[in-house]
């Protein structure tokens, strides 16, 4: 199946050798005896050999790369024998030395080395000096390898980075391309994001420099920062190291504080830097302070260096002790010898004794004045005498309370990463500090303990110790990431287990491989049956070089049922095993892995099993977990034809996993079918029922609340926007857009010049005006050109559904507000029913609302000063909306809600029917007459123009509203909301649109139903066998696109007839003269439809027009009877037939809906319901369908 294929790769792999080879084999050297302009020819003509060459290359692998889309395509194709086969098949051909993957990184390692040619012999064009020369002739010439210093964004450390890389890099003489490299590869989080969209090209590396600079240099944020990294120094303890370790880190601040040329010799930064020293050194300063007047921040300094080299010299004076003196308090001395330390007495292992033993030395006199105190309370003694916390709840709460590690009582790390052994003095075990000894709390009564159930589940979680982790995809989101891995730690219990014995979890050294990049890594593997998904740490996935093929949400639930949803990083990996064979993975990316296991060292000899012992233990940490998915394909496990494997137990057999399972129990699925939804909103029009929400009530409030006036007429609005809600400001997104737009239009300067052209005239007429000043709430909203080929126009589209990875858009934090646009079902009702039918535009429609002032930075936009050169930072212009912009989603709101506004605030009899004939932007009006109609014409545009909107494009089935207001270049037909509208003629044109496909899906065919806009309803009838044909298409197991067999494609063939055009006239209705409206409703098993009628009686007879039909399928899970299919078109011939009445400006003398003569029991019954609203005199059953 895959020949085709593998035959256009060989083909493409066969020139790409060819080229790879004249690159390799090329001599670039420029000989030293040739002349200056000798050289530079040379040069030039190498320049462009390379080029070309590079060009050549790379069509061949974007080539090669889609030919294996369409192989990766292939798989989901084929069943599961094909499907190995084919993989099997695909791995020996891409694979290898002969391989076209191999031969692909090879054609991409050739361009590496041209770009680095190209870059030596653009030196020699742009310096002429001997030292370009020595380059040119020196092809492998490679800058040293230096370990770049990072920069994240922390203003604070923009100095020192800058100075560093500086050095490396920015003073070498090197190309500014290759600089921008090194630059970017140094960046991380902000300060990438602001370099990141400028391509990597010399011209943008001092530009992204300077932009760095601004943003992380500026002198009062960097001192600003370190003021505040000073504040929030914690306070240091009691001991001297930790104290040395604060005070380093406040003349770090300070010295950067001098280097910025501040003045750190004020009493504020005095006081400031005292806070940071604990009690005992605070008295040794006050009583310097008070006899030295000129205490300054020097002296401070000083002091407190002279003062810690005095107690530093103290303690390396007895250096022989300090290890003992300086061991915290409940930890074990020697790890290794734990029962050495069971049997002696308190004073021979206790460090509280050991002082004792030191009366008289200096040793002892520092450690008296260094009395212990209560971590609790603060005062001098130990924490398991302390009186203030007694009970061992209480206690537990001041842990909490504290923030320290229930283990060892520090405040520098969690109990999870405890390291420390813990040992009892009290009852001399191991597994609990002297605060929770269980003598301590026996002596009398229990009491009662908190924590009974987190120690329940601490035993059993020790006695199995194992880690348990359930995956589910797509998952709501919960609180942190960094607890879905949950590490094999528990507090050490009273459990009597044998000396000798050791429970082990799964852990194993493979090796895995990078399939693109032929990298190989050994690590350590957990395996858990007991994780759905298999896990790799991403530090593991850089070493590799892996790149992830996308991103997949996925629920985790951790310790006490918590769970997790993480957007997780998706690699592909090769395990190699011991056989050479490969298993291929895809596995997630996490930051968080279970941390040290042990794991017993051996090879893989069976002969050497037998000599494992205790002593071989080894602690490792795991780099990948690898989950059920993989498990059993490792383990040698029987495999079924669905791909679950079964294991055989004493209990019985055990299938588990990963595999296919029937239709029937997957998970409903979602899919976003927007062209769809718009659809079926259609078939509903003039039957389905709306309402409003409360978004839609609070927007209209705030309209109302927040319009205002301009002294020349023009409205002010404010967007609606929601609450508590955080904008990202989009400046990169948009510069980097902005930079494509014109890439693409720069292709065809003419369509450049008129897309300028428009901000030109936009500016010219106040729609957009520069931003002048920084704004704390600018957002940009990034834009790109539509080309119209049939009018030959050009037009900006604004994208404000733009949004950043972790902001908004403006789209998102607007409202979007009710739609007060009529049904436009109902509008074409009206229109056709006019006698003289008169259509007019409001031009510019959006632009001429203005934007409440304190809002407009919500709409900046950039643009280019010189349109000829490309957009950098120094070429842009930034820009704002003055005026409404169009592509936010509450601007047809805006807009319908100023015309009403305006229209309903007039004192005008226009009033009543300028409501109800506005449409957006379009205006329609009614005349019995020429006079009247030119009348009509003149008023509506001074309305209009007192809101400083002005209308245009006038057109009417009157001639002569067309010659006096209509454009000259009018043309017939003109759209008529959505349809076409002949003046000559005056009709009105429905097409029924046929799509022509090589191929028939379901998406095809349902695209072709789509098609055509039919808002009366009147190609129900043509469409019918189409909506049954594709009803039918549901009944199969076809997928979207996959083909319809060749009998269905027949069917549909025969169904999809052309047509044609239908062409309606549009009715004359002289109100004078009775009008009924007739309903006629009927059903089969099938569908059901309602048709609408119109009769006139004239003085020469009875006119009847249809005006409106609608028709629905029959449900096909939900298998209706005829009875109830009848009693539902009933129900939506009285909904038609309410809709009619309100939506046209007619007076009916009798209303009428004809149903089948074929009613039961069952409809009768039903048509009183109140619900339904069926009136039993309108219900006529005379009409034989």
């Amino acid at each position: 199946m895959s020949g085709v294929i593998q035959e256009a790769i060989n083909g493409l792999k066969e020139r790409l050798v060819r080229y790879n080879t004249a690159a390799t084999d090329a001599d670039f050297r420029i000989a030293a005896d040739l002349g200056m302009e000798e050289k530079i020819l040379t040069a030039k003509r190498m320049i462009k050999y390379i080029t070309l060459t590079k060009k050549k290359i790379s069509n061949l692998l974007n080539d090669l790369d889609g030919q294996t889309v369409n192989y990766v395509n292939l798989f989901p194709t084929l069943d599961r024998e094909e499907k190995i086969e084919e993989k099997n098949e695909y791995k020996n051909f891409a694979n290898g030395p002969e391989g076209y993957l191999t031969i692909m990184e090879e054609a991409r390692e050739i361009i590496e080395a041209l770009n680095e040619n190209e870059y030596i012999l653009e030196e020699i064009l742009n310096n002429n000096t001997g030292q370009a020369q020595r380059q040119a002739n020196e092809m492998n010439v490679k800058l040293p390898e230096i370990k770049l210093p990072e920069f994240s964004g922390d203003t604070k450390n923009w100095q020192s980075f800058f100075e560093e890389f500086k050095a490396a890099v920015d003073e070498q003489p090197i190309p500014d391309k290759r600089k921008m490299q090194y630059l970017k590869s140094a960046l991380r989080n902000e300060a990438l994001e602001i370099v990141e969209p400028y391509p990597l090209e010399a011209g943008n590396y001092k530009l992204v420099l300077d932009l760095l600079k601004n943003r992380f240099g500026d002198k009062i944020t960097i001192r600003s920062s370190l003021h505040s990294e000073l504040r929030k120094l914690p306070r240091a303890n009691q001991f001297v190291p930790e104290i040395r370790k604060t005070l380093r880190k406040i003349e770090a601040i300070i010295n950067q504080l001098k280097l910025m040329g501040e003045n750190t010799e004020h009493q504020q930064l005095v006081l400031e830097v005292e806070s940071k020293m604990p009690k005992k050194i605070l008295t040794e300063i006050f009583k310097r302070k008070r006899t030295d007047p000129l205490w300054s921040l020097e002296k401070l300094l000083k002091f407190l260096d002279e003062y810690l080299k005095l107690e530093e010299d103290v303690h390396m004076l007895h250096k022989d002790f300090g290890s003992e003196l300086n061991e915290r308090p409940y930890q074990k001395k020697d790890n290794r010898e734990p029962e050495k330390y069971k049997n002696r007495e308190p004073e021979k292992y206790n460090n509280r004794e050991i002082y004792k033993k030191f009366k008289g030395t200096a040793m002892y006199a520092f450690q008296k004045e260094q009395k212990h105190a209560c971590k609790f309370c603060s005062l001098s003694h130990w924490e398991d005498k302390c009186e203030k916390y007694k009970t061992k709840e209480e206690r537990i709460k001041r842990i909490k309370e504290l923030k320290i590690c229930f283990k060892c009582l520090r405040n520098n790390h969690r109990s999870i990463d405890c390291k420390a052994n813990t040992f009892c003095y009290n009852c001399k075990k191991n597994g609990h500090i002297s605060v929770f000894c269980h003598n301590l709390y026996t002596k009398g009564q229990q009491k009662p303990n908190p924590m009974k159930n987190f120690e329940k589940f601490g035993n059993d979680f020790n006695k199995r110790k194992q880690m348990c982790l359930a995956v589910k995809e797509n998952s709501e989101n919960s609180e942190n990431e960094n607890d879905i891995l949950i590490q094999n730690f528990a507090n050490k219990k009273e459990i009597k287990e044998k000396d000798n014995e050791k429970t082990l979890l799964q852990v194993a050294q493979v090796k895995i491989k990078n399939p693109i990049k032929k990298k190989f890594l050994n690590v350590e593997a957990f395996f858990d049956s007991g994780c759905e998904i298999t896990l790799l740490h991403n530090s593991t996935a850089s070493k590799l070089g892996l790149k992830p093929i996308g991103h997949k949400e996925f629920r985790g639930i951790g310790l006490f049922n918590k769970t997790i949803t993480v957007n997780a990083p998706i690699y592909i990996i090769d395990l190699i095993c011991l056989n050479n064979d490969k298993i291929n993975m895809v596995v997630r990316g996490t930051n968080d892995m279970v941390e040290y296991l042990e794991k017993i060292k051996i090879n893989n000899r069976i002969d050497q099993m037998s000599k494992i012992n205790i002593g071989q233990i080894e602690t490792v940490k795991p780099e990948i977990l690898i989950g059920a998915d993989y498990y059993g394909l490792i383990f040698g496990n029987k495999q079924l034809k669905s791909g679950f494997l079964t294991v055989d137990t004493k209990i019985g057999n055990i299938i588990y996993g990963k595999g296919k399972i029937s239709k029937g129990s997957e998970n409903p699925k979602i899919c976003q079918m927007v062209n769809t939804d718009l659809w079926w909103e259609l078939e509903g029009l003039g039957i389905d029922i709306k309402k409003e929400t409360e978004e839609d009530k609070f927007a209209i409030e705030h309209f109302k609340s927040n319009i205002k006036r301009e002294n020349n007429g023009r409205y002010i609005v404010s967007w609606p926007i929601k609450e508590n809600q955080t904008l990202a400001d989009n400046f990169w997104i948009s510069m980097k857009r902005l930079q494509g737009v014109w890439n693409k239009l720069n292709k065809n300067p003419e369509i450049l010049e008129k897309y300028n052209r428009l901000f030109v005239e936009q500016a010219q007429n106040c729609i957009i005006e520069k931003c002048e000043k920084e704004s704390e709430i600018a957002h940009y909203i990034p834009h790109h050109c539509v080309i119209n080929e049939e009018k030959k126009k050009v037009r900006i589209v604004f994208d404000a559904s733009c949004r950043t990875k972790d902001g908004l858009s403006l789209n998102q934090i607007i409202l979007r507000g009710p739609v007060l646009l009529p049904d436009i079902c109902g509008m074409l009702l009206r229109l056709r029913t006019f006698k003289n039918l008169i259509a007019a535009d409001v031009k510019g429609a959006f632009h001429q609302i203005a934007i409440n002032e304190a809002q407009r930075d919500l709409t900046r936009f950039l643009w280019i000063n010189d349109i000829k050169a490309p957009p950098t930072y120094e070429n842009i212009v930034k820009w704002r909306f003055a005026r409404m912009p169009f592509g936010v989603i509450a601007a047809p709101y805006l807009l319908a809600a100023v015309i009403n506004y305006h229209i309903e605030n007039l004192n005008s009899p226009l009033s009543v029917e300028l409501k109800r004939g506005i449409y957006a932007d379009n205006v329609f009006l009614c005349a019995e007459n020429e006079k009247e109609a030119k009348q009509k014409c003149q008023k509506v545009s001074k309305i209009f123009e007192e809101a400083k909107m002005n209308l245009h494009e006038f057109c009417s089935n009157l001639n002569e509203i067309n010659k006096t207001f209509g454009d000259k270049e009018q043309k017939n037909p003109i759209k008529l909301l959505g349809l076409n509208w002949n003046l000559e003629k005056d009709t009105i044109l429905i097409e029924l649109k046929e799509i022509k496909e090589t191929k028939w899906t379901k998406r095809s065919v349902l695209k072709s139903l789509a098609s055509s806009f039919d808002p009366l309803g009147f190609l129900v009838p043509a469409n019918l066998p189409r909506k049954l044909f594709f009803q039918g298409l549901w009944k199969t197991d076809k997928t979207w696109d996959e083909e319809i067999e060749k009998n269905e494609c027949e069917d549909w063939n025969k169904i999809k007839v052309d047509y044609g055009n239908f062409q309606i006239r549009r009715i004359s209705v002289n109100k004078q003269n009775p009008t009924e409206l007739h309903i006629f409703v009927d059903a089969s098993g099938k569908a059901y439809a309602a048709v609408a009628y119109l009769r006139q009686l004239e003085k020469n007879g009875v006119q009847t027009s249809i005006i409106m039909s609608k028709g629905k399928l029959a449900p096909i899970k939900n298998k209706l009877t005829i009875p109830r299919l009848e009693l539902m078109a009933s129900v939506a011939g009285k909904r038609m037939s309410d809709f009619i009445i309100k939506e046209i400006d007619i007076k009916f003398t009798k209303i009428y809906i004809w149903t089948s003569d074929r009613q039961n029991r069952f409809f009768r019954n039903r048509i009183r319901i109140p619900d339904l609203q069926l009136e039993p005199d309108r219900i006529r059953p005379d009409f034989s369908g």
